[in-house]
């Protein structure tokens, strides 16, 4: 799962030029709304959303930084791993740890749904060291009760032989609109929120790293 050597050089979540989106049609799915004409039983969810296919090959190629790859995303989101290595995320009694980019952030805590996975504690001054959104702010939140709650993707409609694609949009499982969403990232609602500080996640590291040290004294 994990590999920390490839985590220095982007994160667990973020695809190569390596990894290939697969280009299937997108048809009408006889249980309504879309499909591909080649359905595996891993191309759908447990809520039967369908799911935009990239190949795995991580580390081939290039680090494609503004995407996200929807397999590994998924699978940091819903099983509590981190965005960054690919391991279990850092948890304690108040929760999981999230670092989140200030918009992410106003957004999680007005009760928005976000995409941004938990983090593990290792990885936060990579994070921040190297993440550009990052860098103009963040916060760090323990989290006791992140609820799966949809999926962002691209949302089709009816067209004359073949559905549609009619943009990008957050799209809450349970819905109608559901059955018709090519679905690239999990979202989740971040319930029970704690602030943490930068203090308190480094002092869970060891102190003698560089990356550390830059961070606490800026």
């Amino acid at each position: 799962m994990a590999d920390r050597p490839l985590a220095n050089i982007a994160p667990y979540i973020t695809p190569w030029s390596g990894e290939a989106v697969d280009a299937s049609v997108i048809v009408y799915s006889p249980r309504g709304g879309i499909g591909y004409a080649e359905e595996t039983p891993w191309d759908r969810d447990i809520d039967g959303v369908l799911w935009t296919r990239r190949s795995f090959a991580r580390g081939a190629g290039t680090p494609e930084y503004a995407a996200v790859h929807p397999q590994r995303q998924r699978q940091c989101m819903g099983g509590s791993l981190c965005q960054v290595s690919g391991e279990p995320a850092h948890e304690n009694a108040q929760g999981n740890l999230w670092l989140l980019d200030e918009a992410s952030a106003a957004e999680a805590l007005q009760g928005r749904a976000v995409g941004a996975p938990p983090i593990c504690a290792d990885c936060v001054p990579v994070a921040l060291e190297r993440c550009p959104e990052l860098r103009k702010g963040y916060a760090l939140l323990r989290v006791g009760t992140p609820l799966i709650a949809g999926v962002h993707g691209t949302v089709y409609k009816r067209g004359p032989a073949f559905p549609v694609a009619a943009g990008k949009d957050y799209v809450p499982y349970g819905t109608p609109r559901a059955r018709w969403v090519l679905a690239g990232q999990l979202y989740a609602h971040l319930r029970d929120c704690t602030p943490v500080s930068l203090d308190e996640v480094l002092a869970l590291l060891d102190g003698a790293s560089p990356d550390l040290r830059r961070l606490r004294h800026g």
